[in-house]
């Protein structure tokens, strides 16, 4: 006759290890996760996106004004580096005597934007100095005054490597 030996296991002393160890890979993967969360990007593209919302009546209506002045534009980044901006009038009649400035920033990139001015070189043409920077596709927003008028164009270049 064989007697079976009824009650635990000497195995089942680890069982509740077993709790234990499930709950430390647990918390370990959760941590891992919180720490990428911390310290990956934030994933905001507008800091102050609450007031941007609130003026984008008065964005709408800069807009309406701008298409109602009919202005034409053409903007082109040079062989030598230059920017260049021909503006003419609702009529074709070239802009004289215009405030240009010129806006780059790196889509991808923060930290390289850099701002210049474009002089009148002939009847409604503005140019810039030749540009010295990094080679890529920029966003470059042109800013025109004239007569108390504003224009602005926003157009991305592709700056070649030399």
């Amino acid at each position: 006759m064989h007697v079976t030996k009824t009650g635990p296991r000497p195995s089942d002393k680890y069982i509740p290890w077993y709790f234990v160890a499930f709950f430390v890979v647990l918390f370990s993967f959760d941590g891992i996760f919180v720490y990428l969360a911390v310290s990956s990007h934030r994933g905001v593209v507008e800091d102050n996106s609450y007031q941007r919302g609130l003026n984008y009546n008065d964005t709408v209506a800069a807009s309406e004004a701008q298409a109602a002045l009919g202005w034409h534009s053409d903007l082109v980044f040079t062989a030598d580096d230059t920017l260049e901006l021909q503006m003419a009038d609702a009529d074709g009649n070239p802009l004289r005597a215009a405030r240009v400035t010129a806006r780059f920033f790196r889509p991808t990139q923060a930290g390289s934007d850099f701002t210049i001015t474009l002089d009148e070189a002939a009847g409604g043409l503005y140019t810039s100095e030749p540009i010295n920077t990094v080679p890529g596709q920029w966003e470059v927003r042109v800013f025109v005054l004239w007569k108390q008028h504003h224009y602005q164009l926003s157009e991305r270049i592709l700056v070649p490597g030399r």
